[in-house]
């Protein structure tokens, strides 16, 4: 029994001097800041300085490839993809990085072994059948979009979509409301109702105070006036003055739907005009009788008389 610990005392030193020699030679070892392949610059047995280059570490380059299709949403849902590679020598599973319009970028494994310039092949997903789905619009000059899908046109649009999956249809058009349809692919023909948007007419006039009238009718209002003016021929803005010497020349505008400027709510168009006094016969009376001259007074109210519903012309 002497003898097995006395062996066993010896073994126990030597095993802390080896640790403490390891300990000392892990002081002249260099540690990689990163896993990759270890190429050395300085030549064996030749004596190195302090912070002299002795190696240097290629790091493991993670194998990227772009692929040009023609609808890239396709891959839009998934997390990996497979390609092969050498012709179908190799299968791999890579990861989908970006997807765009008409590309896809993935990331293949670093260990796969893939050389610059390695020609590989990308595995399209099934893809499930379309039918067409007809969307229509009560509007002229409507545009159908079907968001997320990248298709869109003019009205009646015709899309291509899977069947029984469920899609949003954008409808626009200028001077309405945009609206959206909820449908799934296959459905019968589908027509949006878009509304009008109100168009607005705003009315300044110098002086102030000029009567507003809407095809020759009064309406009660003077400037400046905005009003909401249906979809019609024309808005007529008319000033007229009550001097007993003279006048304000009558102007006569008239506004098209074509030329309202449209905002997020509503089509709106501002008309600014500047009213003259316009000289007339008088004998410095109210008759106004011929062959005597006057001229109204140049601080002479001005009144307006405009329709509660003008009219506008398409």
């Amino acid at each position: 029994m002497a003898e097995i610990a006395n062996r066993q005392m010896q073994l126990t030193t030597k095993e802390d001097q080896l640790e403490a020699s390891t300990a000392d030679l892990d002081q002249f070892l260099i540690h990689a800041p990163c896993s990759g392949t270890f190429v050395a610059v300085a030549k064996l047995g030749r004596r190195v300085a302090a912070n002299d280059v002795v190696a240097r570490i290629q790091s493991y380059v993670t194998p990227v490839a772009v692929f040009k299709i023609a609808d890239a949403t396709l891959f839009a849902k998934q997390a990996s993809v497979a390609v092969t590679v050498d012709g179908g020598a190799r299968r791999l599973s890579c990861t989908v990085a970006e997807v765009h319009l008409d590309t896809v970028k993935v990331v293949c494994p670093r260990d796969a072994e893939l050389d610059d310039g390695t020609k590989i092949t990308l595995e399209l997903p099934a893809v499930p059948p379309r039918v067409e789905s007809l969307i229509r619009a009560n509007a002229e000059g409507a545009t159908v979009e079907i968001l997320g899908a990248g298709q869109s046109g003019p009205a009646p649009f015709t899309a291509k979509l899977e069947n029984g999956k469920s899609y949003t249809a954008r409808v626009t058009a200028r001077g309405f409301a945009p609206m959206e349809l909820d449908l799934k692919g296959g459905e019968p023909t589908r027509t949006a109702q878009l509304v009008a948007k109100p168009a607005v007419i705003r009315v300044n006039s110098d002086p102030a105070g000029a009567a507003i009238l809407v095809d020759s009718q009064g309406t009660g209002h003077i400037t400046p006036l905005e009003i909401e003016a249906d979809a019609g021929p024309g808005l007529q803005q008319n000033g007229a003055h009550h001097a007993a010497q003279g006048r304000i020349r009558t102007l006569d505008r008239f506004v098209e739907l074509a030329k309202l400027t449209e905002d997020d709510t509503r089509m709106v168009m501002k008309i600014d005009e500047k009213l003259t006094v316009q000289a007339q016969a008088s004998g410095g009376n109210d008759t106004g009788s011929p062959g005597q001259r006057g001229r109204a007074p140049s601080g002479a109210p001005a009144v307006v008389r405009p329709r509660r519903r003008p009219c506008l012309r398409r």
